[in-house]
């Protein structure tokens, strides 16, 4: 299991995406991996999503962003295998990170139906209806009553409930939860 820096646990400011691939960084990497999330590197001071450090073979740089390109590599996953709940949850994220909430939502749906025990899908599908929920309130979705946004706080709510009861100790479905 590699080192991440800061700990997944502490960073408030990550995208759906960015922690789905800093858990798989994390337990997919061998112990001798360091994982840097968001730290700034060279003279501009850009931030890289992850920086992979490993002592024999040297530095890697990722940086999530060609969206469009992901949402179509998972739907083609998806085509070949339309029982890959890991694709509809991986798909989901990216639609999240373009805050098309409403094909989130039904992605995590189809991943939860395929595979019913994955806290990571419920947890993902709260933090969608959540986020929603928001859009919904401040105005940026129009055609949603005050009502559908009560709606989404509730199935969030329980969404991230039952994360918790698939996995006691995932702290990111506590946080959103709280």
């Amino acid at each position: 299991m590699a080192t991440v820096i800061p700990s997944l646990s502490t960073i408030r400011k990550m995208t759906p995406g960015e922690r789905r691939l800093g858990q798989r960084l994390e337990s997919l990497l061998e112990d001798d991996y360091t994982v840097w999330y968001d730290i700034p590197v060279g003279r501009k001071q850009r931030y890289p999503d992850f920086i992979i450090l490993h002592p024999g073979r040297g530095l890697l740089f990722l940086e999530q962003g060609d969206l469009d390109r992901a949402i179509a590599d998972f739907s083609q996953v998806i085509q070949l295998n339309p029982d890959d709940s890991e694709a509809y949850c991986n798909r989901a994220c990216a639609y999240g990170d373009q805050q098309n909430w409403d094909r989130a939502i039904d992605d995590l749906s189809d991943s939860i139906r395929l595979n019913p025990e994955d806290p990571v899908a419920y947890n993902n599908r709260g933090y969608m209806y959540y986020h929603r929920r928001l859009d919904i309130l401040a105005g940026d979705i129009q055609d949603e009553s005050p009502h559908t946004a009560e709606q989404d706080f509730e199935r969030s709510i329980e969404d991230y409930d039952q994360a918790i009861r698939l996995d006691p100790n995932f702290a990111e479905a506590y946080f959103g939860r709280g």
